[in-house]
């Protein structure tokens, strides 16, 4: 079988340093560079030449770099993935240009470990407006790094701490561990805000409760951690669990059993356990409203994930998954 051609690149970079150092770094991954100074010598090359990908600053001396792809796009010619990079970046510019039909867009100073990542899915995958089929959190270098670590932790995590702000996708994340842990078998997934249920409520909603426990109990009901069982549970907003309860789920954790409201037998569940927050739980811990002794025990692996200002790649990822 004959070896795969080397995906040529056309950097159109008028400033020195950058140039060259672009260079450098897609060299050393394997890729084939055409750098050209102008939009006119780039738009000429383009014209002439097969590049798997264009990565095009947008403030160029003759004209920009919109300006060229304008141009490419009103020939007959079929155009190249462009990425474009540009220190003036702004929301409005992304959509626009995503609109020109840009295949991205990253704002200097970018990671450039992210951008060879992108380079890479551009040339190496045939060429789509939607995300890669492989992208599930998101385009970034820091969720692409998440998902690098979940099929790890698919394998051998039983108990995982997931934090961030709320909307970051703490339970996306749980979720895409749930199904590499599956590996396609029907395993049950449920998910129970701790910050929503009453303090009354919440044993019977996490344990279950036998008939006649309390008024309006007319039948027996299993807990969440029971109907999770061999499957995956997440406590979201663990952080908000009223203190009197953190003992009990202690325990359930440590036995890996439960006792429902009502009832005297211990009932054996085996399960994974991923438990979100948005709070400081260390914070908690030192104020007395955490059990230390819990937060050592849900905190044996931790996955953080970042806001989405500090992951701005992924803006674009989530605009065309959305689209």
């Amino acid at each position: 079988m004959k070896p795969l051609p080397t995906p040529t690149l056309c950097l159109v970079e008028d400033d020195a340093i950058m140039g060259e150092s672009l260079c450098d770094r897609f060299h050393l991954e394997g890729f084939d560079v055409d750098w050209h100074r102008s939009a006119a010598a780039a738009f000429e090359a383009i014209t002439q030449r097969d590049y798997a990908c264009v990565l095009s600053d947008i403030r160029l001396p003759d004209y920009s770099g919109e300006t060229l792809f304008s141009r490419l796009r009103a020939g007959v010619r079929e155009v190249p993935p462009f990425i474009f990079i540009t220190g003036f970046g702004t929301i409005d510019q992304a959509v626009a240009l995503l609109k020109l039909g840009a295949a991205d867009y990253v704002t200097k100073p970018f990671d450039l470990d992210e951008l060879v990542l992108k380079l890479r899915q551009l040339t190496q995958d045939p060429p789509t407006t939607a995300p890669a089929a492989t992208n599930f959190l998101g385009a970034s270098a820091s969720m692409q790094r998440i998902e690098a670590m979940l099929p790890r932790l698919a394998a051998h995590a039983r108990t995982v701490l997931i934090t961030g702000d709320s909307g970051v996708g703490k339970e996306q994340v749980a979720r895409r561990l749930h199904q590499l842990a599956a590996a396609g078998q029907e395993q049950p997934f449920i998910a129970v805000n701790c910050g929503a249920i009453t303090d009354t409520l919440i044993e019977a909603e996490l344990f279950g409760h036998e008939r006649g426990a309390f008024t309006g109990a007319l039948r027996a009901r299993k807990g969440v951690f029971e109907q999770a069982a061999g499957g995956t549970l997440l406590l979201d907003e663990i952080g908000d669990m009223p203190l009197a309860m953190q003992g009990k789920l202690l325990r359930a954790i440590q036995e890996r059993s439960v006792v429902r409201v009502g009832g005297e037998r211990a009932i054996p569940v085996d399960l994974r356990l991923i438990c979100a927050t948005n709070q400081d739980l260390r914070a908690g811990v030192a104020e007395g409203t955490f059990r230390e002794d819990l937060y050592y025990r849900i905190n044996v692996i931790h996955v953080h994930i970042p806001l989405l200002r500090e992951r701005r790649e992924d803006i674009v990822w989530f605009a065309r998954l959305f689209l």
